[in-house]
């Protein structure tokens, strides 16, 4: 063999063994087996405030911000692929509301890499339990979350509730910042149209429909920080229907006590716990609050359920801030 020939022998051993190693690192970097974090605060991860507790308790190798889902996708919707955090935990279909809208209205690349379910709850109402009795009793068959915006301001004597002189008042998160505040407004345009396969032309030009919107936005206190179910725990004059989650009320052991009623809702969007990867991956960050969100009351999510529709989320979210 000329020294040519093994010269170029030598050279294309080097080239395979280079795309070999090449490809052990992409893979290394792509999947959920990646190292993870070692520094402190290495690691940066957005929580929604509905995980606030789940988030704090978390190793400090985390870098980690609490801010409002809403806020959240505002400011990630423009910026550079550089100024994405590591991940972001919210719930669905936040992060593809957010490559959505990243890519209709600012004409960039998606910036979710991948999107795990992590854990699920219902959302509900939870109400002091004479209360809750005489509201489901005045609802019947009717969605509850529907029949939050048809007896919003009402007084509870008419509901059946003759030792109460108050009048109804629900509370919500605000729709337009948090997320759990988003579906629970979801659920009673659902609740509304009986169905949770909404289209936009359904309440366009609706009368009934913007008759039950008026009154929801009137007579529904919406918190723009804040639980509506430690509100009503504390200050049931304030807030006396709370749209909270099983998840919260499974984790408060007030709320869960004897003298909370809680009113389950349907049709609905179930509240499923998300972690979005918009940059690098962390081997240990899903196993970690996999059992953080277990400690508060979450539960498996299910293998089959389909994600939430986006764009339905993101028209809803647009007629809140409209009627508001």
């Amino acid at each position: 063999m000329t020294l040519k020939r093994l010269a170029a022998l030598l050279g294309a051993v080097a080239l395979v063994v280079g795309a070999i190693l090449l490809r052990n690192a992409l893979d290394d970097n792509s999947n959920s087996s990646s190292a993870g974090p070692a520094e402190p605060g290495s690691y940066s991860l957005v929580c929604s405030t509905e995980f606030a507790d789940v988030c704090t308790g978390l190793p400090d190798t985390y870098a980690v911000t609490i801010e409002a889902a809403g806020v959240t996708l505002d400011r990630l919707a423009s910026v550079e692929p550089a100024a994405l955090p590591d991940a972001w935990l919210t719930l669905d279909p936040f992060p593809a509301m957010l490559d959505e809208t990243r890519v209709r209205s600012q004409a960039l690349q998606p910036a979710v890499a991948s999107t795990d379910v992590l854990a699920m709850a219902d959302q509900v109402y939870s109400l002091p339990k004479a209360r809750a009795d005489a509201f489901a009793t005045a609802c019947g068959s009717e969605s509850v979350a529907k029949c939050v915006g048809d007896k919003a301001g009402m007084r509870w004597s008419d509901l059946g509730a003759s030792g109460i002189a108050t009048e109804v008042n629900p509370g919500i998160a605000d729709p337009s910042g948090e997320a759990v505040g988003l579906i629970a407004f979801a659920n009673g345009v659902a609740g509304y149209f009986g169905t949770t396969d909404l289209q936009t032309d359904q309440w366009q030009d609706n009368a009934g429909f913007s008759d039950w919107m008026r009154n929801f936005v009137k007579n529904v206190t919406v918190l723009v920080s804040g639980s509506p179910l430690n509100v009503m725990l504390v200050r049931p004059s304030l807030v006396d229907v709370a749209a909270t989650t099983s998840a919260e009320v499974a984790s408060n052991e007030q709320a869960s006590g004897a003298t909370v009623g809680t009113l389950t809702v349907s049709p609905a969007y179930r509240v499923r716990a998300v972690l979005a990867t918009l940059g690098k991956r962390s081997k240990g960050l899903t196993d970690d609050l996999e059992k953080s969100l277990a400690d508060h009351g979450w539960t498996t999510p299910a293998a089959d359920e389909p994600a939430l529709p986006q764009s339905t989320f993101i028209a809803l979210r647009q007629l809140w801030k409209e009627s508001t």
